[in-house]
């Protein structure tokens, strides 16, 4: 299927399966391509986010508002302004590049962990690419999506709580590790069952989180 664009992550998608040649809810074709290659990047910066920690890495606040905010923003509706997508693709880049030059260890890391790109043409070609048809098998697909927007729901309890002045750590390790899975080829279906499943409970954490800061 040559489709212009695919996303389906509200009740709005058209056809009940998704929009494919633009959004119900006005997102153009070239704006929901950035937003995949967003969540790309951010999956690539949390990768090595979760590998530092292992290294025993300091992983910055900004790091994790960057996460928390690039989750955020891709929520539909949240923000259709291409030039904050692109500004945020170039900033997550350069941060991803910053921790990943502090590890020791860079072997078997994905193309997500190792991607750059200096100029919007480049940007632009990767987008192509990186959306949720790219992942061929159907249920590993329904699995990662399925986590990827509980993340994002449990970024919108973060990002307010972040505005109260509340953080937790465990929360945002949880978040960046999550992430990064559903980028590896590895991960059976059982265990992004299980990925689902914990998503969940620190969806429930990030509740009580915002709950305390309010």
């Amino acid at each position: 299927m040559d489709n212009k664009m695919f996303c389906f992550q509200c009740q709005e998608a058209a056809g009940c399966t998704g929009c494919t040649v633009k959004g119900v809810c006005g997102k153009t074709p070239d704006l929901a391509k950035m937003q995949d290659l967003l969540i790309y990047v951010t999956r690539g910066l949390s990768e090595v986010a979760t590998r530092a920690r292992a290294e025993g890495i300091e992983v910055s606040q900004a790091i994790n508002t960057t996460v928390t905010m690039n989750l955020f923003t891709t929520i539909t509706n949240a923000n259709f302004d291409k030039e904050v997508f692109y500004g945020r693709v170039k900033d997550t880049l350069k941060l991803k590049e910053e921790l990943l030059g502090k590890l020791s260890n860079k072997e078997n890391l994905s193309g997500a962990a190792l991607y750059n790109a200096e100029s919007r043409s480049e940007m632009e070609a990767k987008a192509e690419t990186v959306g949720v048809l790219a992942t061929e098998n159907e249920d590993i697909r329904s699995l990662r999506e399925l986590i990827t927007y509980g993340l994002k729901g449990l970024s919108a309890y973060m990002k307010h709580a972040n505005a109260l002045g509340y953080e937790d750590e465990n929360i945002c390790a949880f978040m960046q590790k999550a992430l990064s899975l559903t980028a590896d080829n590895n991960v059976t279906i059982d265990e992004y069952i299980g990925l689902t499943l914990e998503t969940g409970k620190f969806g429930v954490d990030g509740m009580a989180l915002l709950d305390k800061a309010n």
